[in-house]
């Protein structure tokens, strides 16, 4: 069985978890209505919406042309984005599916507000800046680290080696060039090695005070969401084929592994009455809630759990001093996300500062110790590991008579092994901290 036919059939079992990946809405159909279209790699042309740009999206288009087929069943194959789909749209695709140079793809990303807009670029992408830490996390795994010159600031110098190594700090802040001299570095940057993109996420904190003047420069700017829930997968392969055909063929590796491991965890799981999942509540930042419908949320959703949270919204509410209110919910877990780098202790490499796990641990422990059992099962995810190591640990954690001890170890060691190979002889069970306890600390 070919790696194609793999990945689809991954992706068809995995539908259950999968079905909230790159739904993206495209705002340009014939009668000006809105087009909901739910495809794994956000590129125009890709007019079969699953995970690779390829002799079927072509067929396709060519039923379009003949009149076979209605377009309007297929918004992504107006590769051009003119807003018809005729020969010109066949012939840009056929130079896409030979890797041509120079060529101008349209890539669907996707504002703060979740609306989606087309950006072009010239294909490959080569001297890229990148904002945004779980995004440099992704481009170093689909093997793009030599084609970013520049990054405005990352505390991972582990996770981040291979970026920090070879491309200049612009400064500012993670999320934006936020400063004059941030500005006045992008502009030198610029000018010696050409900018072709800046990459960053969707959320309104990036590029929130230089998204104008790096538009006004006349530098695309890609909003991809590559670290929140499953949208992590289509981000990856979004990447990945922007950069060229080895990324593009590492990135679809890394989608098959993860689509792998979301089908057997589905699997595993699947049987679970409602009564019998473990109910749990997210917390992110270290006192912050997810609401019911952020990533967090829906990563441990993914892994079997229920959420005790009646906080709606996308994002997290922070916990104030002298709320009460969640110490009555009494989850079966409390799942803490915190980025804590590949190693053992974390250290901040911006401010120089180093913390062990048990510091972590006492830093915010204040906010749950009243929880009884709940605090007993409070557990620190790091979520310096991809979406779906994380995944994995989670389901591990919920149900230990489901999979075996030393599910998510072997999964993220895989992962390691495979995409993160700048570590070395890197042991995920010894060289790092990938999850913390209350009898690691207690």
């Amino acid at each position: 069985m070919d790696m194609k036919i793999k990945i689809i059939a991954i992706v068809v079992a995995a539908a259950v978890v999968v079905a909230a990946i790159g739904a993206y809405a495209l705002l340009n159909d014939a009668d000006g209505d809105n087009v909901y279209v739910d495809a794994s790699l956000a590129i125009m042309g890709n007019a079969n919406e699953d995970s690779r740009i390829d002799q079927d999206d072509l067929d396709i288009i060519e039923e379009i042309i003949s009149g076979e087929t209605d377009p309007a069943d297929h918004p992504l194959a107006d590769a051009n984005n003119d807003g018809e789909v005729d020969q010109e749209d066949a012939d840009l695709l056929r130079d896409m599916i030979d890797h041509k140079y120079g060529i101008t793809i349209n890539v669907v990303c996707s504002n703060a507000d979740g609306t989606p807009y087309v950006q072009d670029i010239t294909y490959p992408l080569r001297s890229t800046v990148v904002v945004g830490t779980n995004l440099l996390s992704t481009c170093i795994q689909v093997g793009a680290a030599d084609y970013i010159v520049g990054y405005t600031k990352t505390n991972y110098g582990v996770a981040h080696a291979p970026v920090i190594d070879n491309a200049t700090c612009i400064g500012g802040s993670i999320f934006d060039l936020n400063t004059d001299a941030s500005i006045t570095n992008f502009q030198n940057l610029d000018a010696q090695e050409g900018i072709d993109a800046v990459i960053t996420m969707p959320s309104v904190s990036y590029l929130k005070t230089s998204a104008t003047y790096i538009s006004g420069a006349g530098i695309p700017i890609l909003r991809i969401d590559s670290s929140d829930g499953m949208d992590s997968v289509g981000g990856a392969l979004t990447i990945g084929y922007l950069y060229g055909s080895e990324t593009e063929s590492t990135s679809y590796e890394f989608a098959e592994l993860s689509y792998a491991v979301l089908e057997e965890i589905t699997e595993r799981v699947s049987g679970l009455e409602e009564s019998e999942k473990k109910t749990f509540m997210a917390i992110t930042m270290g006192y912050y809630i997810s609401q019911t419908d952020s990533a967090y949320t829906g990563v441990c959703e993914y892994a079997g759990g229920s959420t005790v949270t009646t906080l709606e919204g996308t994002g997290s509410v922070k916990i104030n001093d002298g709320d009460e209110y969640y110490l009555n919910w009494s989850p079966d877990h409390i799942i803490s996300f915190r980025t804590l780098d590949y190693s053992i202790d974390y250290t901040d490499i911006t401010s120089n500062s180093t913390k062990t796990p048990q510091e972590t641990w006492d830093q915010y422990s204040g906010y749950f110790d009243m929880m009884g059992e709940s605090y007993e099962n409070l557990v620190y995810i790091n979520t310096s590991m991809p979406v779906t190591c994380r995944m994995a640990y989670i389901a591990e954690i919920f149900y230990p008579d489901l999979f075996e001890e030393g599910y998510g170890d072997s999964v993220h060691q895989q992962f390691v092994d495979n995409y993160m190979g700048y570590l070395g002889d890197f042991d995920v069970t010894e060289d790092m901290t990938t999850t913390i306890t209350y009898a690691d600390v207690s």
